[in-house]
């Protein structure tokens, strides 16, 4: 079986806001039964660790296993609790014997909420 390709994609996400990201491996893979792990650092790649998600423990589901699709599901309250500003997240493949990297360190940049006000 071949495994994806790890890629570069930046994230951008408003302070405060549900979001989710749906990943695609590439090439498509069935990855049913796979484990993943979802970090958020201050640095590329060896930075201090703000937020970690798993498969396993919350926050990583597989959305479309067949078709290799994952999604990572950040809640309001997680990025609320991120400051304003530049981070890298990653996204590794990790089962029993095998750890692949999905997403290499990629830009993840937080911006200030924005408000609507109705007259």
């Amino acid at each position: 079986m071949a495994d994806s390709t790890p890629f570069l994609q930046p994230v951008y996400v408003y302070q405060g806001e549900d979001s989710r990201l749906n990943i695609t491996m590439d090439p498509v893979i069935d990855i049913t039964g796979f484990n993943f792990v979802f970090t958020i650092r201050t640095g590329k790649g060896e930075g201090t660790l703000l937020l970690q998600l798993t498969t396993t423990g919350g926050g990583v589901s597989l959305s479309d296993p067949t078709n290799g699709v994952l999604s990572v599901n950040l809640t309001s309250a997680q990025m609320d609790a991120l400051e304003i500003g530049q981070y890298f997240y990653d996204v590794w493949r990790t089962d029993i014997g095998n750890t692949y990297i999905i997403v290499e360190p990629s830009k993840f940049k937080v911006y200030a909420p924005v408000y609507f006000v109705s007259e």
